[in-house]
């Protein structure tokens, strides 16, 4: 912790005589760029004296002070600018003191060390734990050692996920007054655990968890401590929304003692005792607990109890949790004693305390103490009786005689108590407290002694110090009339400020003895701590001194204050955040949910973490480098390799300056005689303020009082009557519910004080407000601000995800009342034509509702239409004279209405099946008219009223893909693969864009974002050798081809996002090291996609992939990685029959240059061609035939195959734009309704090509009008131009079937797309999967939530010996979800590789499925009430033939 050091010097004299006495006082460690002080300090001077003090450096002298003295005393403290170290971050300098006085010279010199400016940086997150998919916010505040601005610019901040891989990096940041605010998005599935955000040598440390928000916190109170003697003991459970108000619900208790583990023994468990219970009005519960079950009094079983507490909610079934102790004592009382030091000085009063305190450490008045001390001859007990506080004293006032090491014992004696028989049983005896005073060693038998107060000091003001001497008379001279006490105030080892006090002197025959009271000035500067050093100077020569610490609040220079006007509202009020720093101040606000606080409150900012950015150690010796031969040689002993800090019994003054981190030169003799007699150095006993508790002959040393708790304010209760009426009443819609509110800086202005208005949430809580600012008065932090969002009452609603039409659901709606008068309610459901009401026996919807009482309503409903629904529920205050308890119903000034609207989705059931027809029209002119014919068909065995259908215009080939970067495949993206599809393709488009000029910031931050994203995901796959491969470390290897793409894809982000490069490097050292003598690459890894093996196995095909990538990845040619790849292609190309493989060649020699070899290859693929109606493409030999034409979209090897020949042709010496837009016109129509293709890797190459092939085309004349009609009257045009060629129009196409046409005229190209979409029952069939679902209930009673078993059953029976990868879709049952712990249990097993879970569905993702069954079992759990529940569907598919599919049924058997 920070320490504020503060220093008194006291200098007694008297009349002049011919000794001159002089001290040189400053600090041994000083930072440049601050100002400093050094001290002189002259007694006894005559006649003119000429003095000098000199910092000498290795390359300049400064002088600090030089002057002619003529007066008999001087004592000032000179100011100086600290210069910088001459060599880096630290020098060894020196003052060397020169004084002339009398005609004698004296010389003394004596070194410090400076030391470069210190900076700290604090880092601050909006919060301690993230769910996936969250933005990451935080800042950086730059601060000095005087809590000013620190630096203007950071060099590099840093964030690092759970794997050290580096996700984020922001270089060169400015700041604005000292701060910068950054945020990072964070992937949908990125690594769980502990992330770090580095700025220079700080690092801040934040989770990354999946979690939920806690509604309510569950407390458990047990007393602090139990005795062996008591016989019960009484706990309280309570349960409280996160907005104040109890809740309503059952509590589980159970307390055990846990059993002792021994080494080589097994002890039997330890007793439990269960409670269980309804929570009261008050939301709590007390317990009376027997303790005799769990023998306090044996031994063998721990020390303490262990309480865990379970809350359920009445309504919602939600349960929280909750466990704490209390330790068990065999004393019930504690006796705490307390001395003014750690040592006397003897004929210095001394002041003995004793406090005692109850198990639960509650003080005990009149209790009777016995104090037994040894102080004479004889052993002497003194009874004592505790006053009002708990505390006894007894004061000694004088300590002359007392000689060696004094001891004091407190003794309480117990109630009696009788143990029982058992030979194990614990005895309990007094309770005693042990003080240990050692004699303060001096070879001056005078003494001074300053008493600190008992409390913390506030941070403004004055302090009275009060300071005890005795001087004895041999110290004193003839015509001594008064005596000056001078003093320095010193903070952070700085001098700050001085001053003196006259003490008369009333007699020189005796001893002197009195005391002084010092009056010190308090100031921010001097948090929060200081120490307060005093030494007397006497005219032999000698000296005594005292020093002692203070603490002091915590507080900063510049006082920040945030408040809320008004302090409680309803949600969407208007509300104002005001903050008051000092003028000029920027502050960094903050507010977030109170339940973002309870997860992890030790995040919160806090003024002892500001300090403690600068720590200095309580214990302080001199640098080695600074010590001094001669004045205060340190005392660090080296016998058998001690070093030790000086012995403060020893007295002498070095000790104190040396503690102080002090240097003094001084004619006084200030070291001890003892000092250098040989004893081995001896530790402070540091018995001051030590509890002690005696067992038997045994005295154990207890822990300290607890500290002070920072970040807790006490919550601010506001009545609801003191809400501020509306003018008039309506019906408030709640919707918006952050976690993070409000995360702005904001600037004050020349007032100092800055208001943001803002709306309130909708969320029902307290809010946690706070701010940090930094201005002309430096850093500033305020006190927590609790702010209220409440309502007098409100409705809630508890609704099933998603349901199938047909299905019969209960919605529940639960009103709360907290106002302090009965009301009596009418709950509404608004009708809706999607949802059909069922009749619901004994439903009642309108109840008196009493002070903290609910109620849940209740609703039978049918989904009856397909699509989102919105639940609308609807609860009014009623004004009537029925008595409600007694009493007539009251109804609020504001809030009499509350409305809830919740979406439902309704689903088809069955399985979706989906189609687009794509085509790409361009006109050349009005009589240039173009026609597609629309056939929409649709199979008999559709599920009724499912059938729906779109078609959508858009004058940008890429605008569609522009449009879904987030979904570009109706498929999963669970492997490493397939993320990359979520990544690359927005760098083609970034790309195109920049180049035409079409780029937004719009479109650039959507982009971005999901590159950083993707980054993050991606990183999740990579090995520690540099490779990627499909699941990461999970595989047994990297993976050639998916590092190679990965690579290629991070190189051509970097200038969009962030990408460590030492990703890169690692990446390509491990392909450099998986290349093969001849130049090919080694296929390691598994390759998933079956049908890119054809020109794989001879490796030709990877090769040429890793080739392109590296060549697009901006690897030179020359670079001999890539010049021994393109060696390796040219030998083998003229035996490459393989049409995958010869387009991948194609491509890679059109890169590298290869003119020749790629024209070859170009005329391979010519003779192979598939042309028709201004189309053309590449086939495999094999094709799997399509039982749809018109609606089917070409297998994902073709596709691929076919935009490498189109990148070939692009990327050529001359573009060949006509054959290029007869290969577009086939690959558009291939596209699926989200821009994307059948699979990842076409995916991404396609959109590759078309974003090269646009830009090749691109023109911004066009202007084009799109006719879509049908035989029914049905017409909708569309005017696709320049402005708004990238808008997605669209139009629903209302007859399902029906023929419909298309006709584009104008200038220009425009894409248009056609989707339809219906749902089929499962098929039968079982072509090339084979799968069944059986289901197991553990329970199907009525009244309970019901756990089902999964069991599915999958194997592959298609053609091949094994699929490709396997993805299998379970869909969940309405008002079911997914128990996370049993889908994770199946990747620990190993039976699959990832699974992805979401609330209603889970995805199992294996490597490949072969001719033998495999069974994968899991749980799903009812959240919500659904009656006539229909079938849920299981559907397993090969990820890249996803034609090839099996689709099985499963549904509870509590069902019926």
């Amino acid at each position: 912790m920070l320490s504020l050091t503060g220093l008194i010097i006291v200098i007694f004299y008297g009349f002049c005589d011919a000794n001159l006495r002089y001290a040189v006082i400053f600090p041994s460690e000083v930072y440049s760029k601050q100002s400093e002080f050094v001290c002189l300090h002259m007694v006894g001077m005559l006649g003119e004296t000429n003095v000098q003090l000199v910092l000498q450096k290795a390359t300049s002298n400064i002088t600090l002070f030089e002057s002619n003295l003529q007066e008999n005393t001087y004592f000032h403290c000179i100011p100086f600018q600290v210069p910088e170290p001459s060599d880096g971050n630290e020098e060894v300098a020196t003052i060397q003191a020169a004084i002339h006085h009398a005609g004698n010279s004296i010389y003394k010199k004596s070194k410090l060390l400076l030391k470069a400016k210190r900076g700290a940086t604090l880092i601050q997150t909006d919060k301690a734990i993230y769910k996936p998919g969250q933005t990451v916010k935080f800042r950086v505040v730059s601060l000095n050692e005087n809590f000013q601005q620190g630096e203007n610019q950071l060099s590099a901040v840093k964030l690092q996920d759970p794997e050290k891989n580096l996700i984020g990096q922001w270089l060169n940041v400015s700041l604005s007054h000292g701060i910068a605010e950054l945020s990072l998005p964070l992937s949908s599935e990125p690594l769980l655990g502990e992330y770090s955000i580095h700025v220079k040598d700080k690092v801040h440390t934040f989770s990354v968890e999946e979690y939920v928000l806690p509604k309510f916190e569950v407390t458990l109170h047990f007393p602090k401590a139990v005795v062996i003697t008591d016989e019960k003991c009484t706990l309280q459970v309570c349960g409280r929304y996160t907005y104040g108000k109890p809740v309503k619900g059952n509590y589980k208790i159970q307390v055990c003692r846990s059993k002792v583990n021994f080494y080589y023994t097994t002890s039997p468990d330890g007793p439990c005792v269960d409670f269980t219970g309804e929570l009261d009005i008050s939301g709590c519960s007390t317990i009376r607990v027997p303790l005799d079950t769990f023998q306090l009094n044996r031994r063998g079983l721990q020390m303490k109890l262990l309480g865990t507490a379970t809350i359920t909610e009445e309504g919602t079934g939600i349960e929280l949790s909750t466990t704490t102790d209390t330790s068990i004592l065999d004393a019930n009382v504690k006796v705490y004693i307390y001395g003014s030091d750690t040592t006397y000085k003897p004929g210095i009063p001394m002041r003995i305390q004793v406090k005692v305190t109850d198990a639960s450490d509650t003080v005990i008045p009149g209790k009777q103490v016995y104090l037994t001390h040894n102080l004479k001859l004889d052993t002497i007990v003194e009874t004592m009786v505790t006053g009002l506080d708990g505390i006894a004293s007894f004061n000694i006032d004088d300590t002359t005689d007392w000689k060696g090491r004094v001891s004091f014992t407190a003794t309480v004696n117990q109630t009696d108590y009788t143990p029982s028989d058992q030979t194990d049983s614990k005895v309990p005896s007094n309770v005693s407290a042990q003080l240990k005073l050692s004699l303060f060693r001096s070879h001056v038998s005078s003494f001074i002694k300053i008493h600190p107060p008992g409390a913390i000091l506030p941070c403004d003001g004055q302090q009275e110090v009060k300071v005890d001497y005795i001087i004895k008379q041999k110290e004193l001279q003839e015509g001594v009339s008064h005596l000056h006490l001078h003093y320095l105030v010193i903070t952070r080892f700085s001098i700050k400020y001085s001053g003196q006090l006259e003490i008369p002197i009333r007699s020189i025959d005796k001893d002197e003895r009195g005391d002084v009271v010092l009056k010190l000035p308090l100031t921010t500067d001097m948090a929060p701590t200081f120490s307060v050093l005093g030494y007397i100077l006497f005219p032999n020569q000698d000296a005594v001194a005292d020093s002692v610490q203070f603490n002091m609040e915590k507080c900063f220079r510049n006082k920040v204050s945030v408040k809320f006007l008004p302090g409680e509202v309803l949600p969407k009020s208007d509300v104002s955040l005001q903050v008051e720093a000092t003028p000029g101040s920027l502050c960094g606000l903050r507010v977030v949910d109170k339940s973002v606080v309870l997860m992890k409150p030790d995040n919160e900012l806090t003024a002892t973490k500001v300090f403690d950015l600068f720590p200095i150690s309580s214990s302080h010796t001199y640098n080695r480098r600074v010590v001094d031969e001669t004045e205060c040689k340190s005392r660090r002993s080296h016998y058998f390799g001690y070093r030790g800090r000086r012995d403060r019994n020893e007295g002498d003054v070095c000790a104190y300056f040396e503690n102080l981190s002090l240097k003094i030169m001084t004619s006084a003799n200030i070291q001890s005689r003892t000092a250098y007699g040989g004893r081995f150095p001896t530790r402070a006993r540091g018995f001051l303020q030590k509890k002690y508790l005696r067992r038997g002959n045994d005295f154990i040393a207890l822990s300290p009082g607890d500290e002070e708790e920072e970040g807790v304010e006490d919550l601010v209760m506001i009545e609801t009557s003191n809400i501020i009426p509306s003018k008039k009443q309506k019906s408030v819609i709640r919707h918006y519910f952050p976690e993070t509110w409000i995360w702005k800086l904001e600037a004050v202005g020349d007032s100092g004080i800055g208001i943001l208005h803002d709306t309130a949430p909708d969320t029902i809580t307290d809010w946690h407000g706070g701010a940090f600012c930094m201005g002309p008065g430096g850093f500033g932090l305020a006190s927590p601000a609790p702010f209220r969002v409440f309502q007098p009452f409100f409705v809630d609603i508890t609704l099933p995800y998603s349901v199938i039409r047909g299905e019969t659901f209960t919605l529940k709606s639960t009103v709360f009342n907290y106002l302090k008068q009965c009301i009596k309610v009418r709950t509404t459901l608004i009708p809706s034509a999607e949802l059909e009401e069922r009749p619901c026996d004994d439903c009642q919807y309108s109840s008196c509702l009493c002070v903290d009482e609910s109620k849940t309503f209740y609703w039978n409903l049918k989904a009856s239409k397909l699509g989102h629904v919105n639940v609308t529920v609807t609860t009014e205050a009623l004004d009537t004279q029925d008595l409600c308890h007694n009493e007539v119903p009251i109804v609020p000034k504001q809030g009499s209405i509350d409305t809830v609207v919740k979406p439902l989705l309704v689903q088809p059931g069955g399985v979706l099946e989906e189609k687009s027809y794509s085509a790409l029209l361009c006109s050349q002119g009005e009589d240039d008219s173009k026609v597609e014919e629309i056939s929409l068909k649709i199979p008999e065995n559709i599920l009724k009223d499912s059938e729906r259908a779109h078609i959508v215009v858009i004058g940008d080939l890429m605008g569609t893909a522009m449009q879904n970067l987030d979904r570009l495949l109706a498929m999963p993206f669970g492997c490493g693969e397939q993320n990359m599809v979520l990544f690359a393709p927005n760098i083609f488009i970034l790309q195109y864009l920049e180049k035409t000029h079409q780029l937004n910031s719009k479109i650039k931050n959507k982009a971005t974002t999901f590159l950083e994203s993707g980054y993050q995901r991606e990183l999740t796959y990579k090995r520690d050798d540099g490779s990627y491969s499909a699941f990461g470390k999970s595989d047994s290897s990297g993976n050639t081809w998916l590092t190679a793409f990965v690579v290629k894809s991070f190189s051509k982000a970097r200038p969009y996002i962030f990408i460590d490069e030492n990703h890169l490097k690692h990446s390509f050292s491990w392909l450099k090291e998986n290349q093969q003598v001849n130049g090919c690459f080694k296929s390691v890894g598994r390759l998933f996609n079956n049908a890119m093996k054809g020109g794989v196995t001879d490796e030709i095909s990877l090769s040429a992939y890793v080739t392109i990538a590296l060549l697009e990845a901006g690897i030179f040619i020359e670079d001999p990685l890539v010049r021994d790849a393109v060696s390796c292609l040219r030998t083998a190309a003229a035996t490459v029959t393989n049409v995958y493989s010869q387009a991948l060649l194609a491509y890679a020699f059109t890169l590298s240059g290869d003119t020749e070899n790629r024209e070859a290859m170009m005329d391979k693929l010519e003779a192979q061609v598939v042309r028709g109606n201004r189309e053309q493409h590449w086939e495999r030999l094999s094709k799997p035939q399509s039982e749809d034409s018109y609606w089917s979209r070409a297998p994902s090897a073709e596709v691929e195959m076919t935009s490498y020949v189109l990148l070939a042709v692009l990327s050529g010496p001359t573009q060949d734009l006509v054959k290029a837009s007869e290969i577009v016109n086939w690959l558009s129509k291939q596209q699926n309704p989200y821009g994307g293709f059948s699979s990842t890797q076409d995916t991404v190459v396609a959109l590759q090509a078309l974003a090269k092939y646009a830009e090749a085309t691109f023109s911004d004349k066009g202007d084009v009008t799109v006719t879509v009609s049908s035989k029914t009257e049905f017409m909708k045009q569309f005017r696709v131009n320049n402005n708004n060629r990238l808008l997605l129009q669209s139009t629903s196409l209302p007859t399902v079937p029906g023929e419909y046409t298309v006709r584009s005229s104008g200038s220009g190209c425009v894409y248009v797309q056609t989707i339809l979409r219906y749902n089929v029952p499962p098929p039968r069939q079982e072509e090339t999967f084979a799968i069944k679902v059986e289901v197991q209930s553990n329970d199907c009673a009525e009244d309970s939530m019901t756990k089902l078993e999964l069991t599915i059953t999958a194997r592959y029976t298609g053609s091949r010996q094994k699929s490709n990868m396997v993805v299998i879709d379970v869909k969940m049952l309405s008002g079911y979800i997914p128990i996370k712990s049993s889908v994770r249990k199946l990747e620990k097993e190993n039976l699959i590789k990832r699974s992805d879970i979401q609330i209603d569905m889970v995805t199992l993702y294996l490597e490949e499925l072969g001719q033998d069954s495999i069974n994968l079992s899991f749980f799903i759990e009812q959240e919500s009430k659904v009656k006539d529940l229909k079938p849920a569907i299981v559907k397993i598919y090969d990820y890249y033939e996803t034609d090839e599919h099996a689709v099985a049924e499963y549904n509870s058997p509590c069902s019926g």
